[in-house]
């Protein structure tokens, strides 16, 4: 019986102890800041990043996506709960008064979109930073 118990419990313990966050298995990023009159929305799969604006500046642009480029997403990713991105505080709320754009993250894993609240473009939740940064930085090389 002891034996029984102790092999259900390392089942039990490999099967949800030992499984990550699940960000491995996030198939899209979408980046969107707007404000007034435009937008833009970036999105991100493994195999290609795409910048569409609207407003005066409207435009379309995607290129592809390098697997490094998607991996070091990936690992940024990791150390977030994608779950939880939904309960983020926002540090700011200077979109309130039209000071700053609104801006959303956003995750997407089997069928399944995990999302922030709207946070000021430019002064996101402290542990998304780094992910937003890296977002930010890739779309400016889309041409």
């Amino acid at each position: 019986m002891k034996k029984i118990v102790f092999i259900l419990a390392i089942l039990v313990f490999f099967i949800t102890g030992c499984s990550s966050n699940g960000s491995e298995d996030v198939e899209q990023i979408y980046y969107e800041m707007y404000s007034r009159g435009s937008s833009t929305t970036i999105n991100i799969s493994p195999e290609k990043i795409e910048v569409i604006s609207t407003g005066l500046k409207s435009d379309k642009t995607s290129m592809k996506l390098k697997k490094e480029e998607w991996d070091g997403l990936v690992e940024t990713i990791k150390v977030l709960d994608i779950e939880k991105l939904k309960d983020l505080e926002v540090p700011s709320d200077l979109r309130a008064s039209d000071a700053s754009p609104h801006a959303v993250l956003k995750l997407s894993k089997n069928d399944t979109v995990f999302e922030t609240k709207n946070f000021d473009h430019g002064n996101p939740p402290q542990s998304i930073r780094p992910l937003v940064q890296a977002i930010l930085r890739l779309s400016e090389n889309v041409e």
